[in-house]
């Protein structure tokens, strides 16, 4: 029997890596692409069992991706092993599962039943006057929440994996599915403001606000990206826990003026 999450990696060969980053982000697309038809079930069983509502939704998936019987298994183990889990850490935006003895050197998050992580808001006028144009607050949007990932293992090595859906905790009144990632663990040591923002210039990357990045190539808006959500892995930057977004009308134009003016 498998243990959970499964330990991979260090990848050192660069077409592995592709690969991977491949792999992942794949699965992130496909679960957005299902998110309609698993809103569809979700809203047809709120009477249902968790089990059943996670078979179905899984089924739902795995239609789409090719998978077996054992991948809808393993979405289900996924939620007992969560919801039997005695002890975690919360973060800002998810539960966390740390990795236990040697079986696992992966970090399991999940989000809370009542948002899907966090979004960017961009205030022309800095609302704080203290150079906080961008803020994040509570997202909604569970595909805004995969498309963070996809953007943010672009960026940096493919270090996050989606696990799977789980139901509503309804025991704590939450009403919304809890989408469920796992990252292997990084370096321990927050790096500097000042190694941040060289190790961002260098990628392309300006702060555009106060631990929130801008690059105008490809419009991706980097926010809460502080030392405690960025880490250094063997020279890389790995942008492990900073909100990837790719900004639209007026938070769009803003950000390129300023990613202009300060370049």
């Amino acid at each position: 029997m498998p243990t959970w999450p499964y330990n991979d990696e260090h990848i050192s060969d660069r077409s592995a890596i592709e690969r991977c980053r491949t792999s992942r982000n794949g699965l992130f697309q496909a679960y957005i692409d299902a998110i309609p038809e698993m809103g569809a079930i979700l809203s047809e069983c709120a009477e249902v069992g968790w089990k059943a509502t996670t078979k179905s939704c899984c089924a739902c998936l795995m239609e789409g991706l090719g998978g077996t019987p054992e991948d809808i298994g393993r979405n289900i183990a996924l939620a007992a092993r969560i919801d039997d889990a005695q002890s975690f850490e919360g973060g800002d935006e998810h539960y966390l599962l740390l990795p236990c003895g040697n079986l696992s050197k992966r970090v399991l998050k999940w989000t809370y039943g009542d948002n899907f992580g966090l979004q960017l808001k961009v205030f022309e006028h800095d609302p704080e006057l203290m150079n906080h144009h961008v803020i994040s607050s509570g997202n909604p949007d569970p595909v805004k929440y995969l498309r963070r990932w996809i953007i943010l293992n672009n960026i940096g090595p493919p270090v996050t994996r989606l696990e799977g859906i789980l139901p509503p905790d309804f025991l704590r009144n939450e009403r919304l599915p809890r989408l469920a990632i796992s990252q292997r663990e990084l370096p321990p040591e927050n790096p500097t403001h000042q190694e941040i923002v060289k190790g961002f210039r260098e990628i392309g990357f300006i702060e555009v606000s106060e631990y929130s990045y801008y690059r105008k190539d490809d419009n991706i808006l980097l926010g809460d990206a502080a030392p405690r959500n960025i880490r250094f892995e063997n020279g890389p930057l790995v942008p492990f826990d900073a909100v990837a977004e790719h900004p639209e009308g007026t938070a769009m134009e803003w950000c390129m003026d300023r990613f202009e003016h300060l370049v």
